[in-house]
């Protein structure tokens, strides 16, 4: 399993930080940058844009995309493409346009291309003909928007779902799953074939952020 620290700040000088905080673990290889446009949900993130001015010291970059229309976004990537580490690029499904347009608009430029759920929303929210294009699918895990939620064991129940509608579509696409994971919830959420966690809160606000990466990557390996 891969830990996946999260970022969701407003402030380029904290992206900044927290990039740096990651790289100074050596555990990490991925981050997570959360993208939300005040539309969506009722927060508001830095931009793809300003990530390009900063050092992302050798990481390579996850998006995700908590936005009115993640497309609108993918644009703001492509314009930066040469400046950006970027791997995958994950938008939510709620008020996507077009899942298919999306997905094809990402794996264009050679990133890899994930749809994500909200806590709340269904499994067969993602469009038939779309699974076969994905090369990941992402659950929320609390309720999109802010670090500090509660995970939610209900997530379990879905995961179960997930898996099953995988196995029926003869699928072995990555799961990530993001929001509220601690240490202790590494070993079940293994168990339960998540490949990805995003980790936020329980980096940002522990005592010793880089002991707390570590400790995440050495259990989840």
């Amino acid at each position: 399993m891969q830990i996946l620290p999260t970022i969701l700040t407003d402030s380029v000088g904290i992206l900044s930080e927290q990039l740096s905080c990651v790289a100074e673990s050596e555990a990490i290889e991925v981050v997570q940058i959360d993208i939300i446009d005040g539309q969506l949900v009722d927060n508001l993130t830095v931009t793809p844009s300003d990530v390009v001015d900063g050092d992302t010291f050798g990481l390579q970059l996850d998006f995700h995309l908590m936005t009115d229309e993640p497309l609108d976004y993918v644009h703001e990537l492509t314009e930066h493409k040469h400046y950006l580490p970027v791997r995958n690029v994950i938008g939510q499904v709620e008020h996507m346009s077009d899942q298919s347009i999306f997905v094809q608009e990402v794996k264009k430029h050679g990133w890899q291309a994930g749809l994500s759920l909200d806590y709340h929303t269904p499994i067969d929210s993602i469009d038939r003909e779309v699974w076969a294009e994905l090369d990941c699918v992402q659950l929320m895990s609390v309720e999109m928007g802010f670090q500090g939620a509660v995970f939610q064991d209900g997530v379990f129940d879905k995961l179960v779902l997930l898996n099953q509608e995988l196995q029926l579509r003869e699928l072995t696409l990555p799961i990530f799953l993001d929001g509220g994971v601690s240490l202790d919830l590494i070993s079940p959420l293994k168990a339960a074939r998540v490949a990805g966690v995003g980790v936020g809160s329980g980096i940002w606000r522990s005592d010793d952020p880089v002991k707390t990466m570590r400790e995440l990557a050495r259990q989840a390996d």
